[in-house]
């Protein structure tokens, strides 16, 4: 039988305890911050690099301009956060709610965001080429003008998304809902739509050459 104490982790309670450990540059993996509120809070500009905030309430927030490279937001609450121009590069974002964020112009490079939800977000002009969106929720998104090259977005429902004038080389849409989404536009060289569901859908003016439209539904598109 095994002696090893496994010690309960520390949990953060306070916006003035996670700062403090924050300014000593402390990046929490060994603590507990889950369902620590730090709603409307301020952080633009703040690097927040490497961290790991799992479910941390960051509703309201203001992280524009924000370093978040390969920090953990994993189940996060980032409702209504502005996000704009934030550099999500490698972040982990499984399971996070952006509901109505502002993400214009934000670096979301090779970022993991399965099952996040990005109901009615702006993403316009974001970069997120390589980035994992499988079963996310992109319902009636905001994302013009984008970088979605090699995405991963299986299974994603992107009801009435706004994707247009778009570079989307290579995009996986393999089972998504496409369902009223708006691609005009936009650059869909080599992109699976094999089982997509793209009723009422616009793809007017869009380059879909070598496009896999397998078992797609395009009724009326």
């Amino acid at each position: 039988m095994s002696d090893t104490v496994i010690l309960n982790e520390p949990k953060i309670t306070s916006k003035e305890e996670f700062f403090a450990l924050l300014k000593q540059g402390e990046t929490f993996y060994s603590y507990d911050v889950e369902g620590l509120d730090l709603s409307n809070t301020s952080f633009n500009g703040v690097s927040l690099r490497d961290l790991y905030l799992k479910g941390v309430n960051l509703s309201g927030a203001n992280l524009s301009n924000c370093d978040m490279t390969e920090t953990v937001l994993l189940k996060a609450n980032l409702q209504d956060a502005n996000l704009s121009k934030a550099i999500l590069f490698k972040t982990v974002c499984k399971d996070a709610d952006f509901t109505n964020a502002k993400l214009e112009d934000a670096d979301m490079r090779e970022g993991n965001f399965l099952d996040a939800i990005f109901l009615g977000a702006n993403l316009n002009r974001a970069v997120a080429t390589h980035a994992k969106f499988k079963m996310a929720n992109l319902s009636y998104a905001k994302i013009k003008g984008a970088h979605l090259d090699y995405v991963s977005a299986e299974l994603a429902n992107m009801t009435g998304a706004v994707i247009t004038n778009s570079m989307c080389e290579y995009i996986n849409l393999k089972g998504a809902t496409l369902a009223e989404a708006d691609f005009s536009g936009s650059n869909l060289k080599w992109a699976i739509f094999s089982v997509a569901n793209a009723y009422q859908g616009n793809f007017s003016g869009c380059d879909m050459g070598n496009t896999d439209l397998s078992y797609a539904n395009f009724n009326e598109a």
